[in-house]
């Protein structure tokens, strides 16, 4: 008799913990994922305060001791230099730094991944900002959010998916230019004739994931930042998960990034004539890595070797550097190919062209020298290969334009964020 009693306390000890550990699950759950969003929220709001290049040093500060308890930077942090991140997540990242997992989330983890984690309203999720402080000012600002999608089943071949956002600043919108330790800048180059301050893709390979990536210039207005950067944070707390991209970031909505069964079809891209340079000058500035006058002696028509397709050849006199550096001496007579307009997929640029004894602007938009270098030389002869929208007539609007989009660039010291 006494054995069943024993084994019946048991029973109900064993028992009332259960039922204790699943009520304070459904009650602690919720409750964590509505702290992560209320801290989430109140940083996004810091984060969108900032104005590059006027926020002081005294503010960035403010925002550190703030955000200390999640927040790090590697080697020294003063007014002259300093690149600071901070990252807020759910219970399943909680102790966690960057590139570091604690004890608890080792621990933990089968929990957080299972289904009852995610059937009690968990989301495992990331919101992760950063700055970079320099002689006073802040110049660069990202935000990044993660937020899991969670099966629909539980079958192994359904393991759900991630969301992911990612909005950043630069100086330049240029790809090319910037160097292999920055986050790349994604988003075709075309966007710029409709919206000159910011370029938006999604990255190719992410085979369980949606992203979205939009990069936004340091001379951007504040109120676009911030609607580039109004992160849907309920995407931590719905019951309903979030499932697309658009979802966590609206301001991607319109770019159609990912096209799934059961949506619309997708347009056909326009057949229409092809069509000249449309982005603003002072933007394909602010873009170039160098810009030259030169005066055109010669231009001949010549056919590809491949497939008969026309592009022109020219020969023109370096007068005068307007922005970057240049591999050859002032007075050099060099080949000048400027875009041809060639292409197998519509939407079909224009040729370009230029003529004899008329003076232009030329613009590079590949580096001379780093990862993606093109050599200064064709066939041995100084020369530049072109780019769309790489000549402009010189006349003193377009040089106004062009030394108003110089204005825009800066001389960050440390690699871009």
């Amino acid at each position: 008799m006494t054995r069943f009693r024993i084994v019946l306390r048991v029973l109900v000890w064993t028992t009332a913990t259960l039922l204790a550990l699943i009520v304070c699950a459904t009650v602690a759950v919720p409750i964590q994922q509505r702290v992560f969003r209320y801290r989430a929220e109140h940083l996004l709001t810091d984060m969108q305060s900032i104005e590059f290049h006027k926020t002081p040093w005294a503010q960035a500060q403010t925002l550190m001791h703030r955000w200390g308890a999640w927040g790090h930077y590697e080697g020294s942090c003063t007014w002259t230099n300093c690149k600071y991140t901070i990252v807020l997540s759910d219970l399943s990242g909680f102790g966690s730094q960057p590139e570091q997992e604690s004890w608890f989330h080792k621990v933990t983890w089968p929990f957080f991944t299972s289904p009852i984690y995610r059937w009690l309203g968990g989301r495992i999720g990331i919101f992760e900002t950063g700055f970079i402080v320099q002689d006073g000012t802040i110049w660069r600002t990202f935000l990044a959010m993660n937020v899991d999608v969670p099966p629909r089943s539980l079958k192994r071949d359904d393991p759900g998916y991630e969301l992911i956002a990612y909005a950043q600043s630069r100086a330049s919108l240029n790809r090319e230019a910037q160097s292999r330790h920055s986050h790349w800048i994604l988003g075709d180059d075309a966007q710029l004739a409709e919206h000159p301050y910011y370029k938006g893709g999604r990255p190719g390979g992410c085979e369980i994931c949606m992203s979205v990536e939009v990069t936004y210039s340091t001379a951007t207005a504040q109120d676009e930042v911030r609607r580039l950067t109004a992160f849907d944070l309920s995407c931590l707390t719905r019951w309903r998960p979030c499932t697309r991209v658009e979802d966590i970031l609206p301001a991607s909505k319109p770019w159609h990034l990912y096209w799934l069964d059961g949506d619309p079809a997708l347009p056909e891209p326009v057949k229409g004539p092809p069509t000249a340079c449309a982005t603003p000058v002072w933007a394909l500035g602010r873009d170039a890595v160098a810009v030259y006058t030169v005066e055109v002696r010669s231009a001949t028509t010549e056919k590809s070797k491949f497939d008969g397709y026309p592009y022109e050849v020219a020969h023109a006199r370096l007068l005068e550097t307007l922005k970057g550096e240049t591999p050859w001496p002032s007075g050099s007579v060099m080949e000048v190919l400027p875009d041809s307009g060639r292409s197998n997929y519509p939407p079909f640029e224009a040729p370009e062209w230029v003529e004899i004894g008329k003076r232009y602007f030329v613009l590079v938009r590949y580096p001379y020298s780093g990862f993606e270098a093109r050599p200064p030389f064709i066939d041995g002869t100084p020369g530049i290969s072109l780019e769309h929208c790489g000549v402009l007539a010189d006349t003193p609007e377009n040089r106004l334009e062009l030394q108003r989009g110089f204005a825009q660039n800066d001389n960050l010291r440390v690699p871009e964020l």
